[in-house]
């Protein structure tokens, strides 16, 4: 095939053979080609993946972000909107040119990431999959301009730092293995998330996340709407803060849904009657929530809205 000819390409989709071997150099030729020829191309997509309940728009492994990074030399413009990269050294050649970039997912990378706000004007989404945290923190302008992250990694995250340097988040999904914050949240951080996603790591119930955390940024975030949280259990006063909120009505009055999973096993009777109480609390007094779901793990109860 002659891909020279296919210069208004906007998605291709090739599959590499797992029944036969399939050439390093061969796929970086095909790839190579790719960007060359065909300029106008939203979407690279190597094999079926999920991102973020969407389809990848380009996948990068430790296997081919040598293509991007070695084997493009001369100056172009491509037009992805996604950017998928593992790599232990994140950087984009300055003769690359995406204007469109939307989002970029990053795996596997310990060092740092450097990405220029001016260069991505776009960029609105970040994704780091066991990825050094800390260049996270020293975005700058970048950090402001981003609205969706996820993180997903085997080690602490510190939210307060985190939220200082992405103020504007409107999703936040953090996969760690313990979650606290050394300064107050602040509220001018927090003023237009509206989906927050926590799931914990940790086998140790002490471990999961700092005493007051979950409830205070559930106090700060008047645009909430979504909030999900496993593997996580509040202490007794943290259930009882979680219950006072919904019947002051100041807080959570946009909440629409509340997916709660957690280890029965790992709770104190009167911690279960709180929590019990609490999403009760919840269905009474959040006007706009449709779905309440609390799953115990270990006995599969399940308590939804509609049963109130």
């Amino acid at each position: 095939m002659d891909l020279s000819k296919l210069t208004m390409l906007e998605y291709f989709v090739f599959y590499p053979s797992l029944e036969f071997p399939f050439p390093l150099t061969r796929l970086q030729r095909q790839l190579k080609m790719c960007f060359t020829y065909m300029p106008h191309l939203h979407i690279v997509l190597k094999k079926p993946a999920p991102f973020h309940g969407k389809s990848l728009a380009l996948e990068l492994g430790q296997l081919t972000s040598k293509v991007i990074i070695d084997d493009i030399t001369n100056p172009c413009t491509l037009q992805l909107h996604h950017l998928a990269l593992s790599s232990s050294y994140i950087s984009i050649p300055e003769h690359i040119n995406l204007p469109q970039l939307q989002s970029i997912y990053i795996s596997n990378s310990f060092g740092p990431y450097l990405l220029d706000a001016s260069r991505f004007p776009k960029l609105t989404e970040m994704s780091l999959y066991f990825s050094n945290v800390e260049p996270l923190f020293n975005l700058g302008l970048l950090g402001h301009n981003l609205r969706h992250i996820s993180v997903t990694v085997n080690a602490k995250v510190e939210l307060d730092r985190l939220l200082y340097a992405c103020p504007h988040l409107t999703e936040l999904t953090i996969f760690c293995k313990h979650l606290d914050s050394t300064t107050d949240l602040q509220p001018d951080t927090l003023l237009v998330l509206q989906q927050f996603l926590f799931v914990c790591y940790s086998t140790f119930r002490n471990e999961t996340v700092q005493e007051g955390l979950i409830v205070e940024v559930l106090r700060l975030a008047p645009e909430l709407r979504v909030f999900k949280m496993k593997a996580v259990m509040l202490g007794e006063d943290e259930l009882m803060k979680f219950a006072d909120l919904a019947e002051q009505r100041i807080c959570l009055r946009k909440l629409e849904e509340v997916h709660l999973k957690v280890d029965k096993k790992d709770m104190t009777t009167l911690e279960q009657d709180l929590l019990d109480a609490a999403t009760i609390s919840l269905a009474t007094h959040c006007e706009r929530l449709r779905i309440l779901e609390v799953i115990y793990e270990d006995s599969g109860y399940m308590l939804a809205k509609e049963a109130w």
